[in-house]
């Protein structure tokens, strides 16, 4: 017959509360950093960089000019265009 150490279990339920503690802090700083989520890391951090944090400023550039920032590709501006288009924007013209 096997018994559990409490030690053991306390260990292995310390571990569990922690992963989804970790999880939780990982899913709220994604989804405050990604405002376009999908797009991707290098894209989300381009954006960033050029200032870019919400569509609403997002829609003040062209299609050429976002494609201009390095880390946002061509696979990247489907999934902009949907996300403006969703608020009622457009990339400027």
């Amino acid at each position: 017959m096997h018994v559990a150490s409490p030690v053991a279990s306390h260990s292995c339920t310390a571990t569990i509360v922690w992963t989804v503690i970790i999880l939780k802090i990982m899913a709220t700083s994604k989804t405050k950093n990604e405002f376009v989520p999908g797009i991707g890391a290098p894209a989300t951090r381009a954006l960033q960089n050029a200032g870019i944090d919400s569509l609403k400023k997002l829609s003040t550039y062209t299609e050429k000019e976002i494609l201009k920032l390095h880390g946002v590709g061509k696979t990247a501006i489907p999934k902009l265009k949907k996300a403006l288009s969703e608020e009622g924007l457009d990339f400027k013209k």
